[in-house]
């Protein structure tokens, strides 16, 4: 009977903790509530955080926070605290205390550098992110929200299992594991990842999110220029691929001592960036630096060769001998 009680105990706790973002205390000692569960620390790492007694009387509180304690006696407070520069994520400890008896009850600090939504009580994100993309070595940050219950963790990628942990199912914490990823392993372009979470209730929770791999630069297929005879100008094409999308080209003109001077930036379109300039005769040697959307780069230097300026002054010639000429046989 008293196992029964307990697993409609557990499963109470795991529907109603699920429900909100605050933390209920455990212990023999004044009840209380944290909220929210999961804090995001602003960008200098600052962040609040608040407690409350249960039953509105004033409590004794404690926070431990990294090497740092704060304490206060009253029915509700908020603390302040500052994430270590640095630190992608912390646990804060808060105890009550009457007499000898203590209860306690921990929430979760992110980084401001950690974007992401807890849906159905799990989610994930990975750091660094390039636009949303990932590439070269990755932190992935999975999450599970405060609430009793959970049994397993579970991540995959395309289906493939990188890990499926144990989770105590009588903790009601928020918690955070991160693990290691080499984005070389896969191939570049869209790959499904997935966080799941098994509940005692068998209820099975599951985020997917649909992210792009992006570690292969851009590639360049040819170069080209067209004289806009009438206008005075010249127009510099460059085509180019890559598995992700192509953003920007910027575009360079070379001296014959190497140095470089920027000349303009164009974007793609299906996978074409052009780029008009003023006229010039005879060669000149350009340098385009090519984007895709995560920033990879590559760097392309080309020749082209103009000599039609010099068509100008012969047709002019041209025209004028003509007319001298008809002149004469007049």
């Amino acid at each position: 009977m008293k196992k029964i009680l307990l697993i409609l105990f557990v499963i109470f706790l795991s529907i109603s903790a699920m429900a909100e973002n605050s933390v209920r205390s455990v212990g023999s000692g004044p009840e209380f509530e944290v909220a929210p569960a999961i804090v995001f620390a602003n960008g200098n790492g600052e962040f609040q955080i608040g407690v409350f007694s249960e039953d509105g009387s004033p409590v004794n509180f404690e926070a431990y926070f990294n090497d740092e304690i704060q304490k206060t006696f009253d029915k509700q407070w908020t603390f302040q605290f500052k994430l270590p520069e640095g630190k992608m994520y912390s646990y804060i400890t808060f105890e009550s205390h009457k007499g000898p008896l203590t209860s306690l009850a921990t929430a979760l600090i992110l980084s401001s550098n950690l974007a992401i939504k807890i849906d159905k009580g799990i989610g994930f994100t990975f750091f660094p992110s390039y636009n949303g993309y990932m590439k070269g070595d990755e932190e992935v940050f999975s999450i599970v929200g405060p609430g009793y219950g959970h049994e397993n963790l579970k991540f995959s990628i395309d289906k493939k299992v990188l890990y499926d942990m144990n989770l105590s199912t009588v903790s009601n914490f928020p918690k955070v594991f991160e693990s290691s990823l080499d984005t070389s392993e896969l191939a570049d372009g869209f790959h499904n990842f997935s966080i799941s979470s098994n509940l005692i209730t068998g209820q099975a929770l599951q985020v997917d999110k649909t992210i792009g791999i992006d570690n292969t630069p851009p590639k360049v297929l040819s170069s080209n220029g067209q004289e806009l005879f009438f206008e005075g100008k010249f127009v510099i094409t460059i085509q180019a691929t890559d598995t992700m999308k192509l953003t920007d080209a910027y575009f360079y003109r070379k001296s014959s001592n190497g140095s470089l001077t920027f000349i303009g930036e164009s974007g793609f379109v299906n996978g074409r960036s052009a780029l008009k300039i003023n006229d010039f005769s005879g060669s000149q040697t350009f340098v385009a630096k090519i984007f895709d959307v995560s920033n990879n780069v590559s760097v392309y230097e080309f020749t082209l060769v103009n000599n039609k300026p010099f068509l100008i002054p012969l047709i002019i010639l041209l025209t004028t001998f003509g007319i001298i000429l008809l002149t004469l046989l007049r």
